[in-house]
């Protein structure tokens, strides 16, 4: 299973970006869901990023390319998804635990934009800023 946001390193966007594959001091790392992975996927434009919302967007059948945020803030809200969305972004996440093993961090702006928690998904999120009220 895998483990809950508090339990593992936090590391930002820009320490992320140091690891897509441009400096051998830095191994390639991938986000999905704000999980951090050590893997070389495939797909370059996947390396030292988050692909959580490229993810969403070819679920909805929109243009990659066109409409990639690059892994940055704002990230979506895994609460606020789809039922499809959701199931679909957290199908890649399981993809790379597999391929990956164990997540080595968490991003720590996809967490802080996430709720506490989200029943299934994941819960003590420890990082989260949203304004307990909402």
């Amino acid at each position: 299973s895998i483990p809950s946001p508090s339990d593992l390193k936090v590391m930002t966007i820009a320490e992320l970006a140091k690891h897509n594959g441009d400096s051998k001091d830095h191994p390639i790392y991938v986000s999905s869901c704000g999980y951090i992975f050590a893997h070389e996927p495939i797909f370059k434009v996947y390396r030292g990023r988050d692909v959580t919302y490229r993810h969403v967007l070819h679920r909805r059948g929109v243009n990659l390319d066109a409409n990639d945020d690059g892994g940055k803030s704002p990230f979506p809200r895994l609460s606020k998804l789809a039922p499809e969305e959701l199931e679909y972004a957290l199908h890649f996440r399981d993809r790379f635990m597999i391929k990956a093993k164990p997540p080595i961090a968490v991003l720590k702006e996809f967490w802080e934009e996430q709720d506490e928690s989200l029943e299934g998904v994941f819960s003590r999120n420890t990082l989260s800023a949203l304004d307990k009220s909402q």
